[in-house]
């Protein structure tokens, strides 16, 4: 992505905006903290807001599971979106002709396609990324390019 800029609207409302237990009270309470960094006070702070973000959203479900999920930030593999998570905690191509299949897998199956991706114009974490899945496979033996 060479000379591209990227402006996240996203960013700049976290750094603008308060993000913190007394903001997050405010907002959904309309509630001022009252000792805040006591951690009873604290504890009890944060238990309001998730009652009232509950009640904000009805689309979230009033399960552990599922809000510990939902709130679970989950970083993509790399910055490039050539990689995705799959639900069995391994990597997956999102491009090309192995798209839709782990990395492992398809470096078990064809170790030149790392050798491929190695001389492309990826993004460097893409590459160190892709290094760490390949060289744990074949870190007892070099396949051939």
């Amino acid at each position: 992505m060479g000379g591209v800029r990227i402006v996240d609207s996203m960013m700049i409302f976290h750094k603008m905006e308060e993000r913190t237990l007394g903001a997050a009270l405010q907002f959904y309470c309309g509630e001022e903290q009252r000792q805040p960094h006591r951690a009873l006070a604290d504890a009890e702070a944060a238990g309001r807001v998730l009652e009232a973000q509950l009640k904000k959203y009805p689309h979230l479900l009033c399960e552990v599971d599922f809000l510990a999920e939902f709130s679970t930030v989950i970083l993509p593999p790399d910055w490039e979106g050539k990689l995705e998570w799959g639900l069995d905690g391994e990597a997956y191509f999102r491009f090309g002709k192995h798209k839709g299949k782990s990395v492992r897998a398809a470096f078990l199956e064809e170790p030149s396609y790392y050798y491929w991706m190695m001389k492309k114009d990826f993004l460097l974490s893409t590459k160190e990324f892709i290094t760490r899945i390949f060289y744990s496979l074949y870190s007892h033996k070099k396949p051939v390019p």
